[in-house]
């Protein structure tokens, strides 16, 4: 039984095909799901406060406000399968506030986010 072909190709499915043809196979071909990348964890985890703060009228946009939708954004992560090292961000250096997010949820890398405090 023959798999359907992609219906077109871009420039990085072609980069990811002459990387490894069998990573193509399965990432544009078979659609097998991948683990998130650190990057992608983040930036999930960024977009989702943004959206939050969002749903606040305008003058409820602060930046406090903008930490307490990031504590809610961290919440749902954990609640999508994510392991937190931090259940909610910590004092980090130079007055910036830290969490971080388990290796084993994001290709064996820590991440963390970093919010300014």
């Amino acid at each position: 039984m023959g798999l359907p072909r992609p219906a077109s190709l871009s420039p990085s499915s072609i980069s990811a095909f002459k990387q490894c043809p069998l990573a193509f196979r399965f990432s544009y071909v078979e659609r097998l799901p991948e683990p998130p990348s650190p990057a992608t964890t983040k930036g999930t985890l960024v977009h989702r406060a943004l959206q939050i703060l969002m749903t606040r009228p305008a003058p409820e946009r602060t930046v406090p406000a903008a930490l307490d939708d990031l504590d809610v954004a961290l919440a749902e992560l954990t609640g999508a399968g994510a392991d937190l090292i931090d259940e909610r961000p910590r004092a980090g250096l130079f007055g910036l506030e830290v969490a971080f997010v388990h290796p084993d949820s994001v290709h064996g890398v820590l991440s963390e986010v970093v919010t300014g405090g």
